[in-house]
């Protein structure tokens, strides 16, 4: 099963540099510039927090090639799967490090899961 339980207003770069856009849209001036997967860390920050109960975390390309969430999600020890692109390098397993195309997916976006904990 599925669920959405959280959101949050990604704004293009080009949205928050520009005043007028931000006034006509009524975009508050609290919201700033995110990348989607720092997005997605906040909202997951935020579950954990408030111990929202899950099993598993999964994304597409967009969060498996961010680098710095990928390695979050694993110091949280979280089960998660994520697409990456075939030219990101992975640590899928002890055996070393391979492009996203060799670490277990097809074609130019792979998959790469984390399943760790008990």
């Amino acid at each position: 099963m599925t669920t959405t339980w959280d959101r949050e207003l990604y704004l293009p770069k080009e949205w928050a540099q520009d005043t007028a856009r931000r006034v006509a849209a009524r975009v508050p001036e609290t919201v700033e510039f995110s990348t989607k997967p720092q997005l997605a860390q906040h909202m997951i920050e935020r579950a954990i927090t408030t111990q929202v109960p899950f099993a598993w975390l999964t994304g597409d390309a967009v969060y498996g090639n961010d680098r710095r969430l990928r390695v979050w999600l694993e110091h949280q020890d979280l089960h998660f799967e994520l697409a990456v692109a075939s030219n990101q390098h992975v640590w899928p397993d002890l055996t070393g490090q391979k492009n996203g195309g060799s670490a277990g997916g097809h074609g130019p976006t792979a998959r790469l899961g984390q399943a760790v904990g008990g």
